[in-house]
This record gives structure tokens, C-alpha cells and sequence, in this order.
């Protein structure tokens, strides 16, 4: 996956993975968490493309990801049967 800066024709983020499941950004759109054919979940500044955060916490792929609307808790699915809610600072 690749995030753009359109205006500049920059890359801003760019994953090796072979596919994505899901992404979403945070309500202010400071925050991109993207989860993709891992078990892992990735924080980016979409702003930046800078790599804030990796979260290693489900041990299967990660289906599924949200913010809440007030955009203070990242909610993740996984195949391994959890669910996990983590605080956004």
C-alpha cells in the first residue's frame, strides 16, 4: 500500500505487504491505523508518513479496524477470536 501527497507527488507511506484488510483514519485525520496480512496493526502520521506505532498484540490476521468517533480508542478484530481497544493518545 501507498499513501500519496498528491499535491507533490511524494510518497508518504509505503508497506510491503501483499494485501491490506483495512485502514482507517482517526476522526481529526492525524492518525492512519492500517492492518494487513499480518498480525500486526501499524499507527502512521498520514500528515508526515512517519511510522508512530506497531502493535503486536493479536496473534492472527487483524480483519478489521475503527476509530471511535470521538477518536480516543482504535478498536481491532482478528482471526484469532479477539477483540482488542486500545487508547489513542
Amino acid at each position: 500500500m501507498r499513501l500519496w501527497r498528491e499535491s507533490e507527488g511524494e510518497v508518504l507511506l509505503n508497506t510491503d505487504s501483499g494485501g491490506l484488510n483495512s485502514l482507517a483514519y482517526s476522526p481529526n485525520g492525524q492518525l492512519l491505523a492500517v492492518a494487513a496480512d499480518w498480525s500486526r496493526v501499524i499507527l502512521w502520521n498520514p500528515l508526515d508518513g512517519s511510522l508512530l506505532k506497531i502493535i503486536y498484540d493479536h496473534t492472527s490476521v487483524v480483519s478489521d479496524l475503527a476509530f471511535s468517533p470521538d477518536g480516543h480508542l482504535l478498536v481491532t478484530v482478528s482471526h484469532d477470536g479477539t477483540i482488542r481497544i486500545y487508547g489513542v493518545p
